[in-house]
């Protein structure tokens, strides 16, 4: 199931990642889910202080709780709206088919509204 939690700024995205991502699919009960918060904790740690950039914390993330919660991208609206990154390129195009209109690469401002609805949907 595929959910976006968006945050003010990334500060509270990192606490929360710190804190509570572990725990949102709790993962097999005969893993050390201490060892695996720790873990995530740690890397969530060098992600905040510039140690490690996004797309290398979600591999790492992903490793440590690979029996937990995933992540599949990290970013602002504006990367999802016009950025160029794989998974925002394919959600662009889900919505662009969702609407049955030609796929117009960017999300354009009339369609603002809507493609936000579309994704406060998604994984429903």
């Amino acid at each position: 199931m595929g959910v976006f939690l968006w945050f003010p700024n990334f500060p509270e995205l990192y606490q929360f990642l710190a804190n509570y991502f572990v725990v949102l699919s709790p993962g097999r009960c005969d893993l050390d889910h201490e060892k695996v918060f720790n873990e995530v904790g740690l890397i969530v740690k060098d992600l905040a202080e510039g140690k490690d950039n996004k797309e290398a914390s979600i591999q790492k993330i992903n490793k440590a709780a690979q029996h937990f919660s995933q992540i599949e991208w990290i970013g602002e609206m504006e990367d999802l709206t016009s950025g160029s990154s794989e998974f925002a390129k394919e959600l662009r195009e889900y919505f662009y088919e969702f609407k049955e209109i030609a796929d117009q690469g960017i999300i354009k401002k009339d369609d603002l509204k809507d493609f936000i609805q579309k994704i406060s949907e998604y994984g429903i």
